[in-house]
């Protein structure tokens, strides 16, 4: 019996150590992707210009390019244009937009004289959207409010210029001469920054 006790419990030892030997062995697998975009570029393609605009009478732009109120029926209206921009960018992507307007919400002009400039108001304060984006400035295109940035969702497949896939982007605005507005040219910057998501 001792004999027998002793072949079990090598037999029930060496169990033991076989299956601690043997190793376990298991494996998973990820994919690596990648989509590779076009680089954004924001192109100008013409500036928001107001042409003459007389003293004391507020004079509003529409993105479409409607113009109200004071001299908007003086000469050289023909001249008188929408900001405009082009945004190429990957069909199916989601971008941002972001305008950056005239600091202190002036036009600099003559001997430092300030000309008032507003968004998002037409020349009778009466709320409007000052910007939109689309293919055209048409009713299909997408208004929204300067000064907050814009989600602009799945770029749509086109042609916009040269082969090239984007949209463009349209803004207005108002101006607002005192009634002893210094007589001259007045400039500032108006920026469109575009970005990714």
């Amino acid at each position: 019996m001792k004999n027998l006790f002793k072949v079990v419990a090598v037999a029930v030892l060496s169990l033991g150590f076989g299956v601690a030997a043997q190793a376990q062995t298991d494996d998973a697998k990820i994919v690596a992707s990648a989509n590779v975009v076009d680089q954004i570029e924001v192109a100008r393609v013409s500036d928001l210009t107001f042409g003459m605009v007389m003293q004391g009478l507020p004079k509003h732009i529409g993105y479409q390019g409607n113009i109200l109120g004071g001299g908007a029926s003086s000469a050289g209206a023909a001249d008188l244009t929408p900001g405009v921009f082009n945004v190429f960018a990957t069909a199916g992507t989601n971008l941002t937009l972001t305008f950056t307007t005239p600091t202190g919400g002036v036009l600099d002009g003559p001997n430092g004289a300030k000309l008032q400039i507003v968004f998002n108001k037409d020349h009778e304060d009466k709320d409007v959207f000052s910007a939109a984006y689309g293919i055209d400035s048409g009713e299909n295109a997408t208004e929204f409010l300067v000064g907050t940035p814009t989600a602009v969702t799945n770029i749509p497949a086109n042609d916009l210029v040269g082969g090239r896939n984007g949209i463009k982007v349209f803004i207005g605005g108002t101006v607002k001469p005192t009634s002893n507005q210094a007589s001259g040219a007045y400039t500032g910057d108006i920026t469109l920054e575009a970005t990714y998501n």
